[in-house]
């Protein structure tokens, strides 16, 4: 079982989704109801800070790049901060990126 935790919680300005530990196909789906709760609180902005990622899978960048998506239909923007490792180059040699705000300064973002 792998270790991992998602929270939100919310600004004015925007909700802030923080995950840590191992994003993968056990953890997917929490990640998801996350993103849909701060979605259904009518936040417009969702900002996922990544830095406490330890391992992420395929499924995890599904997971991601599915919220980037499913935001983007309703209007809503989704960025990531903080993203390095194994799961920057996952989503480099994916073409994962693509629409995704990536390394967006925390403060800034927090200003939206």
């Amino acid at each position: 079982m792998t270790r991992f935790s998602v929270s939100a919680t919310d600004y004015r300005s925007c909700s802030v989704i923080t995950i840590t530990g191992d994003l993968d196909a056990l953890s997917a789906d929490l990640l998801r109801q996350v993103v849909a709760d701060a979605v259904a609180r009518g936040q417009v902005r969702l900002v996922v800070d990544v830095a406490g990622l330890t391992f992420c899978d395929l499924d995890g960048v599904h997971a991601l790049a599915e919220a980037h998506r499913s935001t983007a239909a309703l209007g809503r923007h989704l960025s990531l901060v903080y993203v390095h490792g194994t799961l920057k180059r996952i989503l480099d040699i994916s073409r994962q990126t693509d629409g995704l705000l990536l390394g967006v300064d925390f403060g800034i973002t927090l200003q939206w």
